[in-house]
């Protein structure tokens, strides 16, 4: 019964580390979902990827803003009361951008959710106002794995109720 018992531990506990891979892997970046294609019409010209076909999720590498989630939102609390003024209505906001591998950030996309999870063309003033507010933040610690940096995805949410931005959460 023992042996049976360590037996079924070990297998559940090697699927489950299988599972946690967060190392970077090779699936090329045009054949995931979350691919942000560059747009020039709206990116910045001047911003670059290190290798635009393996640009790798944030989970998997860790890119980071000074201290983490708790900079972003001391970034933003000064800011609040203007950009609170161009909240339309209640819901969140994503705001999903590539980071490259020297730190610098690009490809902003916004999408603004309802209460009810509905995407909707809302709040385009505050998603403008809270794109450019990203984009002044500077530079980022870019995604790491094995002495290596990754160009990444990152995405900031905002939660807005009352008209009035809530949480800055990642």
């Amino acid at each position: 019964m023992l042996r049976l018992f360590l037996i079924l531990i070990t297998c559940l506990s090697s699927s489950i580390l299988l599972a946690q891979n967060t190392a970077p892997y090779s699936l090329r970046t045009k054949e995931k979902v979350g691919y942000i294609k560059p747009d020039t019409a709206r990116d910045n010209p001047n911003f670059t990827v290190c290798d635009e076909n393996y640009i790798q999720e944030y989970y998997q590498v860790n890119p980071q803003y000074k201290e983490g989630v708790i900079s972003i939102k001391n970034y933003f609390k000064p800011k609040l009361e203007a950009l609170n003024e161009l909240a339309e209505s209640d819901g969140i906001i994503v705001i999903r951008f590539v980071i490259n591998c020297q730190g610098l950030t690009g490809r902003f996309r916004s999408k603004y959710f309802d209460e009810n999870y509905i995407k909707k063309d809302q709040n385009t003033a505050l998603q403008n106002a809270l794109v450019d507010s990203i984009s002044a933040m500077g530079y980022w610690l870019p995604g790491k794995f094995n002495d290596q940096f990754y160009d990444a995805y990152q995405h900031i949410k905002f939660r807005i109720k009352d008209k009035k931005i809530i949480d800055v959460f990642l």
